[in-house]
C-alpha cells in the first residue's frame, strides 16, 4: 500500500504459526536502530511514502486462527460474519474502526 520507498527491517523469517529463523537479539537492534533513522530522514526530507486513509467509509473484515474466536466476536451487533472465521464491520471514521477491531480482536483472544 505505500510502496517500495517504505522503510523497513527483517527481523525474522516465519516458517509457521509457531516457528520462525530469527537474528539474534544485538543483529536485530542494529537493524531496526538503522531502519528508523533512514525512515525519520525520509520523513524530514519529505520523501517518504505518504497513505492517505482520511475519514471516510471503512470495511474491515478480520479473520480469526479460529471459530470460535469468530463466535466471540460476532455476538456484537452491526458485525456480519462472512464464513467460519470471517467478520465483517462496516463504519466511518478511523476512530471508529480503531474502536471496531479493538473490540473484535480482543473478544476473540484466548
Amino acid at each position: 500500500m505505500l510502496g517500495d520507498g517504505l522503510v523497513t527491517a527483517c527481523v525474522k523469517e516465519a516458517h509457521g504459526r509457531f516457528s520462525a529463523e530469527c537474528l539474534t537479539p544485538d543483529e536485530s537492534a542494529k537493524l531496526l536502530r538503522a531502519a528508523a533513522v533512514e525512515a525519520v530522514e525520509r520523513v524530514r526530507a519529505g520523501t517518504a511514502p505518504r497513505m492517505d486513509v482520511g475519514d471516510g467509509s471503512f470495511d474491515l473484515r478480520i479473520t480469526f486462527h479460529t471459530t470460535l474466536q469468530c463466535d466471540r466476536g460476532a455476538i456484537l451487533p452491526g458485525v456480519e460474519r462472512l464464513g467460519g472465521r470471517t467478520l465483517r464491520v462496516c463504519g466511518y471514521g478511523m476512530a471508529e474502526m480503531r474502536r471496531w477491531s479493538g473490540a473484535l480482536i480482543g473478544l476473540g483472544s484466548d
